[in-house]
């Protein structure tokens, strides 16, 4: 345990102390925003990519569904081509996202585009033996997973036109097997990544908000230590005069002392003790100048 040998030093471990103090809690705070961000973080993509994947299963249940009706409708008055080319034209017009990125994509089962709403320069192209910046073949896997009974997921990376680089996209695909179809709807990951960048703004600006108004703390409470110290120290030091003048004039008179001169009560008690003191004193003084005249007296010679 630290030993004050002064006020000065009292006042000083008082500061550290603070110091030391905001510190822990100003580091226990900036730790539970971390924390809390992550967990935000984590949520946020759990959340999104989850509402992604119901919405792209959704919007490819539902572009089925609308083929298999059609066809079922036309078959007996239509030209099975025919009927493929205004199937086409239908889903070109559909408009199931505001989203540009988000779009509608029919492979045949060798990996020939048969449509896609946003790169409509690409149908009838061949894109099996492409290859992602993983190693992926994400049209191999696109047909394989569509020919799934309830179809599925397929995460890979693919070229945004928007910004002309891979990207990490999610798709969802199942397949038309009367025409050998895959088809699939996919939503560009980027996306998080912007919210993601977003929140963590937030939190920076959090984290600089809470810097400054810790700092700012600091400085006022060691400004407010270093003033309590100054004036305190100023008022100890006039009561201890005070005291201390006391003992001096007490010499020469026997005035109380004037506790109205004294600010703090602890000194007050301490000149009650000093008055005490020196009363006892000058008492004892004056009883024994008494014993001292009554022995003189006693032994003092008769003159002869």
């Amino acid at each position: 345990m630290l030993k004050a040998k002064s006020l000065y030093h009292l006042i000083v471990y008082s500061i550290v102390f603070i110091i030391i103090l905001i510190s822990f809690f100003t580091f226990t705070i900036i730790n539970n925003a971390h924390e809390e961000l992550q967990e935000k973080i984590h949520t946020l993509k759990t959340d999104y990519t989850n509402s992604q994947k119901a919405l792209l299963k959704n919007h490819v249940d539902y572009v089925i569904k609308f083929i298999d009706y059609y066809y079922k409708q036309n078959k007996d008055s239509k030209q099975l081509e025919d009927i493929k080319k205004d199937v086409i034209i239908a889903i070109n017009q559909l408009k199931l996202s505001d989203n540009p990125n988000e779009y509608i994509f029919i492979y045949d089962f060798e990996g020939n585009v048969v449509l896609s709403s946003n790169e409509k320069l690409n149908v009838g192209k061949n894109f099996l033996n492409v290859k992602d910046s993983s190693g992926k073949y994400p049209i191999v896997e696109l047909i394989k997973e569509s020919q799934k009974e309830n179809g599925g997921y397929v995460n890979y990376f693919w070229t945004k036109p928007e910004v002309s680089k891979e990207t990490n996209k999610l798709s969802f695909v199942n397949s038309f097997s009367k025409w050998n179809w895959t088809i699939g709807k996919g939503v560009y990951l980027d996306e998080i990544d912007r919210l993601i960048k977003q929140k963590e703004e937030a939190y920076n600006k959090k984290i600089s908000n809470y810097t400054l108004q810790i700092t700012s703390l600091t400085i006022l409470l060691i400004l407010y230590s270093i003033f309590i110290y100054k004036n305190a120290t100023i008022l100890i030091v006039n009561d201890v005069k005070e005291i201390g003048n006391y003992f001096k004039e007490s010499q020469n008179n026997n005035d109380p002392i004037n506790e109205n001169k004294i600010i703090f009560g602890e000194f007050k008690v301490i000149a009650n003790y000093a008055t005490d003191a020196m009363n006892n004193m000058k008492l004892r003084s004056s009883m024994l100048e008494d014993l001292n005249k009554n022995l003189e007296s006693r032994l003092q010679i008769p003159p002869s």
